[in-house]
């Protein structure tokens, strides 16, 4: 009767076992989701600001161009200095690219892994004083 009454106990447990694992498992694939979630949302800013910045700066381009001919009275001279200060920026930004790049696309993705997984750790704080 003993036997019996432990082995149903070690069942419940095993169930129990199993259904908190089940369980941890569903909470991480939440996490992983919402986490990649973040990521490509910040992907999707990111590449419709760097559109917008490039339509800016081509019409920009086109007005200080036209600016410069009506100095300079002549035009292909004019686009030819705004193609090398382009060149130039370019360049620039090449050789920072890890500083005005890299940096802060680490930071946000090591923000936003590192963050979920905080509050992550202080819920099941929070739920272990509660039991």
């Amino acid at each position: 009767m003993k036997s019996e009454n432990t082995q149903q106990q070690l069942r419940e447990l095993l169930l129990e076992i199993k259904n908190y694992i089940a369980y941890r498992k569903e909470y991480a694939q939440l996490s992983l989701t919402e986490a990649c979630t973040k990521i490509l949302g910040a992907i999707a800013i990111a590449m419709l600001a760097g559109i917008v910045g490039l339509l800016i700066l081509i019409f920009l381009g086109l007005g200080i161009v036209h600016w410069v001919d009506s100095y300079v009275h002549n035009t292909s001279l004019c686009y030819s200095l705004f193609a090398c200060l382009i060149a130039l920026l370019l360049g620039i930004i090449l050789l920072l690219r890890h500083r005005i790049i890299y940096l802060p696309i680490a930071r946000l993705i090591a923000g936003i892994i590192l963050t979920s997984n905080s509050k992550n750790a202080q819920k099941e704080e929070q739920k272990d004083e509660r039991e």
